[in-house]
């Protein structure tokens, strides 16, 4: 992910976002470490991106690590109409959840698909402050703890979105 970066977006200050054991990887311009509950590892994600100084004058970008950057992001275009961006999903959306997926039990989700349940991925969030982080973290506290493992993030960003529709663009 960071040399897909550094290839297609050569201006960009690449941060890492970690616990306090986790050693910073040597190609990253910084590293801010967070102290938290890894176990749940999507709440401490969120949490993590809350607390994360920004600058601002320029805009801010969340990624997984899985990710690759194939060409240059256009920031300024990007964040013409709105101080969020979040990655809509395109695969699998017709697909069934899987109310069994890891022992979850998710049965307020039976005979839902994907899309419908969640719409949006946590692998990508663009924001230009943390105002709007900071009230989703706060939105994780109302989740059953199993979704603060695996797929808290994705019902935030559905809820957070529908509240706030004219901040969000997609």
């Amino acid at each position: 992910m960071i040399n897909s970066i550094r290839k297609t977006n050569k201006g960009s200050k690449i941060f890492q976002l970690t616990d306090e054991e986790t050693n910073q990887i040597k190609s990253t311009d910084n590293c801010y470490r967070f102290n938290g509950d890894t176990s749940s590892i999507m709440k401490f994600r969120m949490e993590a991106y809350s607390k994360t100084p920004l600058n601002k004058d320029r805009f801010s970008i969340f990624l997984d690590t899985d990710m690759l950057v194939l060409k240059e992001i256009n920031l300024s275009k990007m964040f013409q109409k709105s101080d969020l961006i979040l990655c809509k999903r395109e695969f699998n959306s017709n697909q069934l959840v899987n109310i069994h997926f890891n022992d979850m039990n998710m049965e307020e989700y039976e005979g839902k698909t994907m899309g419908e349940s969640w719409p949006y991925l946590g692998c990508f969030i663009g924001v230009t402050n943390n105002k709007n982080l900071i009230e989703m973290n706060e939105m994780y506290n109302n989740l059953e703890q199993k979704y603060k493992f695996w797929y808290g993030d994705q019902i935030v960003l559905k809820d957070f979105a529908l509240k706030n529709k004219t901040k969000t663009a997609f």
